[in-house]
């Protein structure tokens, strides 16, 4: 295995890792709920807090692949100045420029957006056959993975539509870059309880 395959192969494996912990999320919750509809309020909450905490673990598994994707980010294998850059390096000027535009925008408008704050190296490519930047052809096949990751709303038609989850991508992104690295151990620490409120009994 080569030094870009393994690179890669940690990516894979992070954006895995986040992915069953998504699941695994989704299965505690759905397992609290059956627990408070059979009455059994106090194993429930417990389910509830557990599953609060993984969202702040899967959290940290994004940041840890975001960093990772940063470190790479100027890299290119074997001395190839012609290398590609994956897709993956335009998501999140994709998830900033929507989130500058109410999260909500065109491919037109989305590439304008974009232009002024793409990196250098992600914009030096030749032009195709058909006169369109390369960077530009990337941003679009950026879609269907970004959708598949649960960034981009599916079916939007021609509108780059942001989801929930692209919003807060967007956004832990935008605040990673002024806070200083205690401050976000805080946020990500920090858990709201959650009460679980008994029905009265008629005594």
């Amino acid at each position: 295995m080569t030094k870009g395959n393994s690179a890669k192969q940690v990516d894979r494996v992070l954006a895995e890792a986040e992915r069953q912990t998504k699941t695994a999320i989704a299965e505690f919750n759905q397992r609290a709920a059956e627990l408070v509809s059979r009455g059994k309020y106090p194993t429930a909450e417990h389910l509830m807090q557990a599953a609060i905490s993984m969202k702040g673990f899967r959290a940290r598994i994004r940041e840890f692949r975001n960093e990772w994707r940063q470190l790479l980010g100027g890299v290119r294998w074997h001395g190839n100045a012609k290398s590609k850059a994956p897709l993956w390096e335009y998501y999140q000027p994709i998830l900033t420029a929507l989130a500058g535009l109410d999260g909500k925008a065109t491919r037109g408008e989305l590439e304008q957006s974009i232009e002024p704050m793409l990196p250098a190296e992600l914009k030096q490519s030749n032009n195709n056959t058909a006169g369109t930047d390369a960077w530009k052809k990337k941003i679009r096949r950026a879609r269907r993975p970004m959708i598949k990751e649960g960034f981009l709303e599916p079916g939007a038609g021609k509108m780059w539509k942001l989801t929930a989850e692209g919003k807060q991508a967007a956004s832990a992104k935008a605040e990673s870059s002024t806070r200083t690295p205690t401050s976000q151990a805080k946020t990500l620490n920090h858990v709201e309880p959650i009460r679980i409120f008994h029905p009265k009994t008629n005594s």
